[in-house]
């Protein structure tokens, strides 16, 4: 290069003494950097962020088809729940060299119930649901503000800090509060839990002032407003070929809609005495009144609109 030209000839140097002084130089350098200590590499695995990346993989497959999104949603999850849940039925921040450390926040918890929601629709496995549930139960028992309706941010377990304090405004991700209503409302609907419904558009109309100043900082909660103030269908598929349906119906984009599965009998409210072995029906929902099922993505879609 010309660089190299200009260092040859101010120092009257051929283009092979060149490139052994720059090897030298490189040895040098190397040595001194070993005598220096190394920066810290934090490389530990965060509950609420592998959480959330399971959910992106999970709905990554409903939007596309793609087999290994799905297999990477349901093999994170199932680590979540593995390394990361202890016996008592908690859950753990952090995973590094097979341990799991520090009592989880409430973003833990809001977004591997998230996932257990989404993993649930592509799994099949109302399993899944049933653990969201109780995960929900844990932190409305030991993370409850007894002021408020809102949550804290940390365990009643854990160790004591100078302040516990609610965490609320959406940033780059949803806050803890936000994903936890959220998830109240559409575990509500799954279980026929008024209560839970009922707590989570009170955690909404906590931060509707704010909303209207800053919309920007409260998009989550923005989401949940619409549930509310727009009709919110549920779609309940049941049969042997639910993929053949949920899956077009997905990519269709409805919002305000939540879907329930099944492959087999279920007793969830929104399955209860709807399977059939011999066909793959729809039932579209809305206020707990469901129409008449159908057996295609058009008639479906004729329903939703």
């Amino acid at each position: 290069s010309e660089d190299q030209h200009r260092v040859m000839n101010d120092f009257q140097l051929s283009a092979e003494e060149l490139k052994k002084r720059i090897q030298i130089c490189k040895q040098k350098l190397k040595q001194e950097v070993k005598s220096r200590i190394m920066p810290g590499l934090d490389d530990k695995c965060i509950t609420a962020w592998n959480a959330m990346m399971c959910s992106a993989y999970a709905q990554a497959y409903l939007a596309f088809g793609n087999e290994n999104y799905k297999r990477i949603a349901i093999k994170s999850l199932q680590f979540i729940l593995r390394k990361l849940k202890t016996k008592q039925g908690s859950l753990k921040r952090s995973y590094k060299n097979g341990e799991a450390k520090i009592d989880a926040f409430l973003d833990d918890y809001a977004f591997v119930i998230k996932a257990c929601m989404d993993v649930y629709l592509l799994a099949k496995d109302e399993s899944y649901l049933q653990e969201a549930k109780r995960l929900s139960e844990y932190c409305l028992s030991h993370f409850k503000n007894d002021a408020t309706v809102l949550l804290f941010y940390t365990s009643s377990k854990a160790e004591a800090l100078a302040a516990r304090t609610s965490e609320i405004a959406d940033n780059v991700t949803p806050s803890s509060n936000s994903q936890m209503a959220m998830n109240l409302f559409l575990l509500g609907h799954y279980f026929e839990n008024k209560l839970w419904i009922e707590r989570a558009e009170a955690m909404l109309q906590i931060v509707l002032e704010d909303m209207l100043q800053y919309g920007s900082a409260y998009s989550n909660w923005a989401c949940l407003a619409l549930c509310f103030t727009q009709p919110f269908k549920q779609v309940a598929i049941v049969g042997k070929t639910v993929d053949e349906l949920l899956l077009p119906l997905y990519q269709h984009g409805l919002t305000n809609t939540m879907f329930a599965v099944s492959t087999q009998s279920s007793d969830l409210p929104l399955l209860k005495n709807r399977f059939s072995d011999s066909q793959t029906l729809v039932y579209v929902c809305e206020n707990n009144t469901c129409k008449l099922p159908v057996k295609t993505f058009d008639e479906a879609l004729v329903q939703l609109a």
